[in-house]
């Protein structure tokens, strides 16, 4: 028989948890990655604590690891919605934007209309190249309560690329793109980040 974990060592745990997820909900990835790569030793196996720590390596930039840790939490726990949403965005960074897509797919399965997912999605359609699933995602995300000032700021770039897509498309086939122009069609890689939840 495994011996029983102290009250007072879980009581610890889980405020080490709440203050890592504070500190990466602070954009402090690195203060959040530091506490939570001490907690993954003491809980190797808490679904909540790889989770957070998957979603704080993807504030790093660091998406094998925080794929390592978003699949390992989904083992133990694969009803939890946040974890696919974080997948996702581990492999927005990689550029496998039809994997990503299926995992925010299956984050929204778990609570349909969740505004974050729904904006991480639109951001994943939008550097593929689909603009108009972008926009349709985007438009539900603020349907849904998405109150977030990034879903409106999204929306807008998105609605802008595909005005000048269509500007782009209506221009004789001999006329050359201007810089600006160009700039504007790499537009979505300057997108914000998508954020895991």
């Amino acid at each position: 028989q495994p011996a029983a974990v102290p009250e007072r060592t879980r009581e610890e745990a889980v405020a080490a948890l709440l203050k890592a997820q504070d500190l990466r909900k602070g954009a402090d990835f690195q203060g959040a990655a530091k506490l939570l790569s001490q907690l993954v030793l003491v809980s190797p196996d808490d679904p909540r604590v790889l989770g957070e720590y998957a979603k704080t390596l993807v504030g790093l930039g660091r998406a094998d690891d925080a794929l390592a840790f978003a699949d390992r939490a989904i083992e133990l726990e694969p009803s939890e919605w946040s974890f696919y949403s974080a997948r996702g965005v581990a492999l927005d960074q990689k550029g496998d934007y039809r994997a990503a897509q299926l995992a925010y797919d299956r984050a929204l399965a778990l609570k349909p209309g969740e505004p974050t997912v729904l904006s991480n999605a639109a951001l994943s359609h939008m550097q593929a190249g689909d603009l108009a699933g972008a926009e349709s995602l985007l438009l539900q995300a603020m349907a849904a309560g998405g109150e977030n000032p990034r879903i409106a700021s999204n929306l807008a770039l998105v609605r802008k690329l595909r005005g000048t897509q269509t500007a782009s498309a209506a221009k004789p086939a001999n006329t050359s793109t201007p810089a600006s122009a160009s700039a504007a069609a790499a537009g979505p890689r300057a997108a914000p980040p998508p954020a895991p939840t």
